[in-house]
């Protein structure tokens, strides 16, 4: 898992350009914040210094490296923050964004310090604001509302860059719509589309000879979020 493992990553875009020669952009899953809270989380980045954008030293200097790396090799980089903790995952246990206007503000501010970091980089195709929303009770007006001061803060510095964004809980594909929607340009919108579940992620019980198109049971293609719709 390559966000584990973020500060000693070696030789990850020479393979990458040898193994796919026609890749031209890379997504950056490497500002984990508010993402560990024990051991078996992984790298942690963020801190509570405000001088800093609330950035660990240790992650800033490997995304400095990897991103150089990249963009050197001709690639553009889209970087993007995995929040586990902050996105939802842990609500009451652990505060997020959604019930916590401290953390907003930080996060807004810690977007904001890196996109004005690398605004004179080249190759910096856009930043991903949260992946992924994992909030299920917040309304997707609420969800938009945050993406846009994410964004704002993003291009107050990088008015350039794409701002990614998507919707909760999970870029679930069926929570696509104009409720989403930012009223601004530079903005890429992203969902995830696992469906047949089973299949996408090859843990299918229909065995090594599913196919697409093929016959599933409700349980296969919605895979966790049945009950919404079997």
């Amino acid at each position: 898992q390559y966000y584990l493992e973020l500060p000693s990553a070696r030789r990850d875009i020479r393979w990458l350009r040898e193994s796919v020669p026609s890749a031209n952009v890379i997504r950056l899953v490497g500002v984990l914040w508010h993402d560990s809270t024990g051991p078996g989380d992984g790298l942690e980045c963020s801190t509570d210094d405000p001088t800093s954008g609330y950035m660990s030293t240790k992650c800033v200097r490997a995304l400095d490296r990897l991103i150089g790396e990249a963009t050197a090799a001709g690639l553009w980089v889209i970087l993007t923050a995995r929040a586990k903790y902050a996105a939802g995952w842990g609500w009451p246990g652990e505060p997020d964004v959604w019930h916590s206007p401290a953390l907003v503000e930080k996060y807004f501010a810690m977007w904001g310090w890196i996109a004005e970091r690398y605004s004179t980089w080249e190759r910096i195709a856009g930043y991903e604001i949260m992946s992924e929303p994992r909030t299920k009770d917040a309304a997707p007006e609420r969800v938009a509302s945050f993406m846009r001061g994410a964004c704002d803060a993003v291009h107050r510095s990088d008015p350039r860059a794409l701002c990614v964004v998507g919707p909760a809980p999970y870029y679930k594909a069926w929570n696509f719509d104009e409720r989403v929607l930012l009223d601004r340009d530079n903005v890429l919108y992203t969902y995830d589309f696992f469906v047949p579940w089973h299949l996408v992620t090859a843990d299918t019980g229909t065995g090594s000879d599913a196919r697409f198109p093929g016959t599933f049971s409700c349980r296969d293609v919605y895979e966790t979020w049945w009950s919404d719709f079997c």
